[in-house]
């Protein structure tokens, strides 16, 4: 049975997603005060933005707390400082989610610093895989377009992120073969001072989504 007030306005909240995480994961959640204050939520202050909160990412990813009370479901994210309460209290209890950087033959895993709230609240490591080809062609301006290669544990990468986004941009080179389109993203601190023939592509979102 679905929990009766699933039409109450969402509120936005955060927890901790895994032991020591320097990010934070924000969410909406419509869950009872029970359950919220149970898995450790904390309030999203929009006045007071915490540092590396990010909101809609697909790693890292908290685990799930469960469980039927009576003949309602409770369940929703869990802060990991919670965990021992919650297991204890006879919750069920999904693991946690992190996403280390990977490296194959066509592809490779980068990262771009961004902020979750201006120049304060960050850096944020926005991480996404780009091929191996791509790379090659555009390694001289990787600097310039700050994008780095993370560590092989680097477990503060984030990845699949709606808000905030990093800014993309895009390059045409002409060559014997033909022409080559180039596109990726960047960091935003760079848009002012990109590499030679380089141009912004997108627009750039450093905010966050508080619903």
């Amino acid at each position: 049975m679905p929990s009766s007030n699933q039409y109450d306005s969402r509120r936005s909240v955060y927890v901790q997603p895994f032991p020591n995480s320097p990010i934070l994961y924000g969410f909406l959640t419509n869950c009872k005060a029970a359950t919220s204050t149970a898995c450790g939520h904390l309030a999203v202050d929009n006045a007071a933005i915490p540092q590396n909160l990010v909101f809609g990412c697909n790693a890292p990813k908290p685990g799930r707390a469960s469980r039927l009370n009576a003949d309602e479901y409770d369940g929703s994210f869990y802060n990991w400082l919670n965990y021992a309460a919650l297991k204890a209290d006879g919750w069920r209890l999904s693991k946690p989610f992190v996403r280390l950087p990977k490296t194959t033959s066509r592809s490779l895993t980068v990262y771009a610093n961004t902020n979750s709230k201006g120049t304060a609240n960050g850096p944020i490591k926005y991480a996404w895989t780009m091929p191996i080809s791509l790379y090659n062609k555009i390694e001289a301006d990787l600097a310039g377009l700050g994008i780095s290669l993370p560590d092989g544990d680097d477990i503060d990468l984030v990845w699949g992120l709606s808000s905030p986004k990093l800014p993309k941009v895009s390059k045409q080179v002409v060559g014997p073969g033909g022409v080559d389109n180039l596109s990726t993203q960047c960091a935003p601190s760079r848009l002012d001072n990109l590499p030679t023939g380089w141009a912004t592509g997108g627009t750039s979102k450093t905010y966050i989504a508080l619903g």
